[in-house]
């Protein structure tokens, strides 16, 4: 990937999400109905409403296929966002069958993620035979087992002392096969960094310039941006960074890194965030329905917050249970107004027949339908805005002399977060094809 093509695909990326700004921007939630219908479609919002539920569950999960899109400025919508999110994907890997005991306590997710990467760096030895450093690595797992079993130096660094107890414990309770790597555990920090000044005086500054190439699987928020500034201020031979909630982002100062992406700039505000953090794994049906009661229970609590109870600053009343959400709305909505103390005493009155009797009203119902139509539209942009903040980092990595890649790298069935933003020096390490 040129470094004209991440300026090509931020610019594309902008163009199409700057059109849609009011949606992305902010939640249906803080929207009057009036403004909702001002700019949601409303052709596109009835064309959802006719759709029996598998249909729309298709549409939401990415199921659906363009051609049985009927509402054409609607299908156009999809087309676009099908387009800009196509990116390029690793060579397939084989994965090889490790002892019992290599995975033992790791999820198949991070199985999955660990031995793709693994395989990733067995395929290049210019990359293999690096000194390599995990960040945010926990108990160790990429560390041990791609030290292990493929013979790689790492060094796994973390903030949490026991975690890194536990993965030191794990690393000397089974036997080692022959040549393995060698592995370290280093407690450590890395601070957000937000000025020139701190990347200097980190401590963590020594760790990166010990070692050739540093990893983040899933480096959270802010972090993932402190690693990659952390990795070109110590000039290491490569970086390798997969993002994950991005909400917990300063909107304001973990954006728009690079040069180009300031000349394209988004708005984001922490709702944007917030989308561009939402999964995008395949939908199982019955969580499909889940999601759909979930959402009817939240709307109709703000609703009668904001209209029947004049309260319009509570955002959050929190998750419960699913069986409670497939229970009753009136028993269920009296729980969570019972937590907040509201300036007036009406609320404490209420009654699990009133708040039932309101939800089950027709007009009710109607908003509520309305508004999570208007949703399934929304989430659709998720992805793009994700891509935005990605291509702008890949953006970064170039203009501060690395060669870089955005990449697929996981199978999104089993991890959601599965793009990565890859750059290498590409006078310390050969030039070579890492992806399809």
């Amino acid at each position: 990937m040129t470094a004209q093509a991440h300026r090509q695909h931020l610019t594309h990326l902008h163009s199409f999400l700057k059109v849609w700004t009011d949606i992305w921007s902010l939640e249906v939630l803080d929207y009057t109905e009036k403004r909702l219908n001002e700019i949601y479609p409303q052709t596109w919002v009835e064309y959802l409403d006719q759709l029996p539920p598998e249909e729309l569950w298709k549409i939401d999960a990415r199921k659906m296929p363009l051609e049985s899109i009927g509402e054409q400025s609607f299908k156009n919508f999809l087309s676009e966002i099908h387009e800009l999110i196509q990116i390029s994907k690793i060579l397939p890997q084989q994965l090889d069958k490790l002892p019992t005991w290599a995975t033992t306590s790791v999820t198949e997710k991070k199985q999955h993620e660990v031995q793709t990467l693994a395989q990733f760096f067995k395929q290049h030895p210019e990359l293999k035979n690096l000194q390599l450093m995990d960040i945010g690595g926990g108990v160790g797992h990429l560390a041990r087992i791609m030290g292990l079993y493929y013979g790689m130096n790492f060094t796994t660094i973390d903030q949490d002392r026991k975690l890194q107890e536990t993965g030191l414990k794990r690393l000397n309770k089974y036997p080692h096969p022959e040549n393995p790597g060698k592995i370290k555990f280093v407690h450590g920090v890395l601070p957000t960094i937000t000025s020139q000044e701190e990347l200097a005086k980190s401590e963590s500054r020594h760790l990166f310039c010990e070692h050739d190439f540093s990893i983040g699987l899933h480096t959270c928020g802010p972090l993932a941006v402190s690693h990659l500034k952390m990795a070109i201020e110590a000039q290491q031979k490569g970086v390798l960074n997969f993002g994950c909630c991005y909400y917990k982002m300063c909107h304001h100062q973990d954006t728009h890194l690079s040069e180009h992406a300031r000349t394209v700039p988004l708005d984001f505000t922490p709702f944007g965030l917030t989308l561009a953090t939402r999964g995008h794994d395949e939908m199982s049906w019955n969580k499909y329905l889940l999601k759909e009661r979930v959402k009817a229970f939240r709307y109709a609590i703000h609703l009668y917050l904001n209209e029947e109870l004049g309260v319009n600053h509570i955002r959050s009343v929190g998750d419960s249970r699913p069986r409670e959400y497939w229970g009753e709305f009136g028993p269920y909505a009296q729980a969570k107004l019972a937590k907040f103390d509201f300036p007036s005493t009406q609320s404490s009155k209420l009654t699990a027949t009133q708040l039932q009797k309101y939800f089950d009203s027709s007009i009710t119902q109607k908003r509520i339908r309305k508004m999570y139509l208007q949703n399934i539209i929304r989430w659709r942009l998720g992805r793009p805005l994700e891509l935005y903040l990605l291509r702008d980092r890949a953006a970064y990595l170039e203009e501060n002399g690395k060669k870089s890649y955005v990449l697929e790298f996981f199978e999104e069935k089993l991890s959601p977060r599965n793009i990565g933003v890859f750059g290498v020096d590409e006078e310390k390490v050969p030039k070579t094809k890492f992806f399809i």
